[in-house]
């Protein structure tokens, strides 16, 4: 991932005091023999850096090293906690189902970075990439049918293998809500209201500010109880997986992980699935599915097989994850701005267009789910 930072990197004054950091902690006192960006995936909640290391003798490996927003930098998320991400890692390490990279250091100090960071074991793979479209070019677009399949069933089996970690076990506690004598769903919608109206700041409402309040009320009114709780991924899409002979090899991206209805996840994965789809909000992207991917229906009903539990809320979670991404959207559009990325204009283009909102309308106004608009 990248984020919006405003300065020229010189990349081998960093490998070298970066070697010199890591030469006093690893025994085998390896030298940065090349440090750079991981890669040009998209993202704007930390920055991802490959390091090669070279040991006295003669062995070469590869990790990645993750920090957060530097100072120069406006950052994604009103506040970012590094070792979340490093801590959740290490708590599921030992779960196989859950496959994850080894996170090896975590380091507060902000002097070589300008920020926390960590580092993290590199796992080979192929990553499906957001530019170009991973269905439409690279390794998911070139595989048969049945590949494909394979692709997306293991996809959710390691979803479901998310929510089925026994997360207090994993020492997972510190991502559970404060109890405040209110709900978890509620903490966690009071989250994203909070994130909204943080990222509006000083400026200007945008249009559809009414529309955005209304999905808050309707998940506070229409808010499930006595839900299944377990770990919830956050971020549970294509572009966050390391996949080897089309299956999760490693998930990344756990800076969003809390507890709550693992059902989440799926709903993320399958809004997220349909933005690709649609073309975000650009209809010149819109494209067809690709021949093996099974219906939301099916997936659903492969997620309840796996889980032994009734996907009776997806519903709800589709509302939800629609909040989220909206609210999350209005954040990257005023980065986008500020950064002259977009002009004021096209992100009022982009805001209207934008399907997220008519979907979450649809699936509110409706009693059936899946709500599956482009097929």
């Amino acid at each position: 991932m990248g984020v919006f930072t405003s300065t020229s990197t010189d990349w081998s004054e960093l490998g070298r005091r970066f070697s010199g950091w890591l030469q006093m902690r690893d025994p085998a006192k390896p030298e940065v023999s090349a440090f750079r960006p991981a890669s040009d995936a998209s993202g704007y909640s930390n920055e991802t850096f490959l390091a090669t290391l070279a040991s006295p003798d003669g062995e070469r490996r590869d990790v990645i090293v993750r920090a957060g927003p530097g100072p120069d930098a406006p950052g994604f998320f009103p506040t970012y906690d590094m070792y979340q991400q490093c801590a959740v890692m290490r708590g599921l390490s030992a779960p196989a189902d859950v496959p994850v990279p080894g996170c090896r250091w975590f380091d507060e100090d902000t002097s070589l970075f300008g920020t926390p960071f960590f580092v993290m074991d590199m796992v080979d793979g192929d990553i499906p990439k957001d530019h170009p479209l991973f269905t439409t070019a690279g390794f998911v677009a070139d595989a048969s049918v049945g590949q494909r399949r394979a692709f997306w069933e293991s996809t959710v089996a390691a979803i479901a293998a998310v929510g089925e970690t026994d997360w207090r076990l994993a020492g997972l506690d510190f991502l559970d809500w404060k109890d405040n004598g209110q709900s978890r769903l509620a903490s966690l919608i009071d989250y994203w209201d909070g994130y909204y109206n943080w990222s509006i700041g000083d400026g200007s409402r945008p249009d559809d500010d009414a529309d955005v309040a209304t999905m808050s009320r309707w998940l506070r009114k229409h808010a499930p109880v006595d839900e299944p709780v377990g770990l919830v991924w956050g971020d549970s899409r294509f572009g966050n997986i390391i996949y080897r002979d089309f299956r999760p090899v490693a998930l990344l991206d756990w800076e969003m992980a809390t507890i709550n209805n693992p059902l989440m996840d799926l709903t993320y994965f399958l809004f997220h699935e349909q933005l690709n789809v649609a073309g975000m909000s650009n209809e010149a992207e819109a494209r067809p599915r690709l021949a093996g991917f099974p219906s939301h229906a099916e997936t659903i009903a492969h997620y309840e097989r796996l889980t032994g539990r009734q996907a009776s809320e997806a519903r709800y979670y589709w509302v939800m994850n629609g909040y989220k991404l909206r609210v999350m959207a209005e954040r990257a559009f005023r980065l986008f701005e500020s950064t002259g990325k977009l002009s004021a204009e096209q992100v009022v283009h982009h805001r209207h267009n934008y399907p997220v909102m008519g979907w979450t309308q649809m699936a509110m106004e409706s009693t059936a789910f899946p709500v599956q608009p482009c097929v």
